[in-house]
């Protein structure tokens, strides 16, 4: 395997870490606030709103921890993450849109 595709492979482990632990806040602030109605990343930007489409953004510390250190390397929010609260309460997860 060439340097490339080793720097390559472990961007990609990097990448990944950061993008589940940025899902894994959103959800446990999610199970923490039912006020939360669902969370938006995407296009370099990410917020939690209410039931009415209001921004939320006293909620998202550890992910602006996170994202202050490593979204420039490995722009997560580049990549789309929805997280919806649906009527039974339980959260439906979409990757794309």
């Amino acid at each position: 395997m060439s340097i490339y595709s080793q720097i390559q492979k472990e961007y990609n482990k990097g990448h990944k870490l950061g993008y589940e632990q940025i899902k894994r806040y959103a959800i446990s602030a999610m199970r923490q606030y039912p006020q939360i109605g669902h969370f938006c990343m995407a296009m370099g930007t990410y917020s939690f709103y209410d039931k009415n489409g209001e921004v939320l953004n006293k909620y998202t510390r550890h992910i602006d921890n996170l994202c202050a250190e490593w979204d420039d390397t490995f722009n997560f929010t580049g990549h789309p993450l929805r997280i919806n609260r649906v009527q039974n309460g339980e959260l439906e997860i979409i990757y794309d849109w």
